[in-house]
């Protein structure tokens, strides 16, 4: 599996097979683009250099606040490092359990 999400499809630039050009038709400009399946693809290959070692590897909510992209990094397994209180309300409400949070 690729873990690139950008790459040219017919001369367009796109993000996991979707035209930027029609995203940007359908929601303006500026705009993030997230690939869920790729940053789960990235924490996977993580996780799995420390395999057999006890860890916790987070994300960073404070560049990754996205429901849609940490609901499947969450059930992977991942983490949570918050440094506010919405950030944890966030962690929290999304089901993660507080003993997988680490407020710095």
């Amino acid at each position: 599996m690729t873990t690139d999400v950008f790459h040219y499809e017919n001369d367009q630039l796109s993000a996991a097979g979707v035209p930027l050009a029609e995203i940007a038709r359908g929601v303006g400009t500026p705009f993030y683009v997230y690939d869920p399946a790729a940053a789960l693809a990235r924490f996977r290959g993580l996780s799995s250099a420390f395999e057999g070692v006890p860890h916790l590897h987070c994300v960073a909510l404070k560049a990754n606040s996205q429901p849609a992209l940490l609901r499947p990094l969450f059930a992977e397994g991942a983490g949570a490092e918050v440094v506010s209180g919405a950030e944890l309300a966030l962690a929290l409400a999304l089901g993660l359990p507080a003993s997988r949070i680490v407020f710095s």
